[in-house]
């Protein structure tokens, strides 16, 4: 069974996803599924710069829906782009270009049987097409890609090499959005935790975080930890700097 929750056009989803996620009765009762965000390919682009509500609509989003791409004059690409430059890791469905399955729309969250894997490949080729690189690369790096964009949202992505000490990310976690959560709007997450053989999921809404979860097996060769942030008004290495001085302190 499922609820779908319809905001009007400029409402904010964040306190709606929060209630979902910290209401105790709620919890009882419910989970959050996929935040899906509607997107006019003619007029989308210039609501985001104009309107910050739409905003977080976009940053807080799992999947995309573009309408009316055949009505624009560019196909709906700027529409596209935009919504990219703030959450590269939601995929994009064109309702014009191809057909849309609801079911798959709605049930295929990270928390549902069989959506773990296809989630997680959702943020890895999104931010992976967004820099460039190859879904599958193996070379080592930290940086991935980064976006600035209206309101002071941008996304990006921290990889790290090595296993993490959950214990200690755990707590960098908590103190970072006890002190940051307002403008950690969206962080999605697949760790490599020391000891533990697969890979551990993350998934939260500014201070609240989803109960981890585990895959069942890597989706490819590559084990490093990798972190998807949307943040309004943050420096990245704010977060990637404090991160690296947990870990550093957890291996030494």
């Amino acid at each position: 069974r499922r609820v779908a929750i319809e905001t009007s056009g400029l409402a904010d989803p964040t306190p709606i996803a929060y209630t979902i996620l910290a209401e105790p009765v709620l919890q009882h009762h419910f989970r959050l599924g996929s935040v899906v965000t509607v997107v006019d390919a003619v007029n989308g682009a210039a609501q985001l710069q104009r309107h910050p509500e739409s905003v977080k609509q976009a940053a807080i989003a799992d999947r995309f829906v573009l309408t009316k791409s055949a009505m624009a004059d560019d196909g709906g690409r700027a529409a596209r782009a935009a919504v990219r430059d703030i959450n590269a890791a939601a995929p994009v469905l064109d309702l014009d270009a191809e057909p849309l399955d609801p079911d798959a729309l709605l049930t295929g969250d990270l928390y549902a049987p069989g959506g773990k894997r296809r989630e997680v490949a959702s943020w890895l080729d999104g931010f992976a097409g967004a820099s460039g690189e190859a879904a599958d690369h193996t070379h080592d790096h930290t940086h991935d890609h980064s976006h600035d964009h209206s309101h002071g949202v941008g996304s990006f992505c921290l990889r790290f090499d090595g296993p993490m000490d959950w214990t200690a990310f755990g707590l960098w976690m908590s103190m970072l959005l006890n002190r940051h959560g307002e403008r950690v709007l969206r962080v999605k997450g697949m760790l490599n935790v020391a000891g533990v053989a697969d890979p551990v999921l993350i998934n939260g809404v500014q201070h609240i975080v989803h109960p981890p979860t585990h895959m069942s097996g890597w989706p490819d060769g590559d084990r490093r930890s990798r972190i998807v942030f949307i943040v309004q008004d943050m420096d990245r290495a704010t977060i990637e700097d404090s991160l690296a001085a947990f870990n550093a302190l957890a291996a030494a």
